[in-house]
């Protein structure tokens, strides 16, 4: 019987330090808002005017798919206003940051790239680094 007790604690120890050593961006125990958080950016032309996309896509820098892409109706998306990651994503990115382009085309043509990197607070999503407003030339 002794033998098995051991052999039970030494699996769930083995599990203990499996389970802590994995908990490098876990998050427990934390008291969200509910809130809605999402990270922004205002385009500008050079008149100080909302410059207006045709469509843009936040891509991580690593490779892979598209996080987020619209195609935007110009009739209604005319505030220059373009969300590059909500809390509705938080679970592409990491506490530490991951890194993504923010590329926006008009007339099919590439007229914006720039990088972010964002990461959560458990909660919500938080902008590292990345501009909030850029004028287009």
């Amino acid at each position: 019987m002794k033998k098995y007790i051991g052999i039970a604690s030494l699996a769930l120890a083995a599990i203990m330090v499996t389970s802590s050593s994995c908990e490098t961006d876990e998050c427990t125990g934390e008291i969200c808002t509910e809130s809605f958080a999402y990270i922004s950016l205002e385009l500008k032309d050079t008149l100080n005017k909302p410059y207006i996309l045709d469509s843009y896509t936040v891509t991580p820098q690593s490779g892979g798919d598209a996080v987020l892409s619209k195609t935007l109706d110009l009739a209604k998306d005319t505030t220059g206003l373009y969300v590059v990651l909500s809390d509705t994503e938080k679970s592409k990115v990491t506490k530490d940051g991951v890194y993504f382009n923010f590329v926006g085309k008009k007339g099919g043509i590439e007229v914006v790239n720039l990088p972010y990197r964002i990461a959560h607070d458990c909660c919500h999503v938080v902008i590292k680094s990345g501009q909030s407003v850029y004028t287009v030339k």
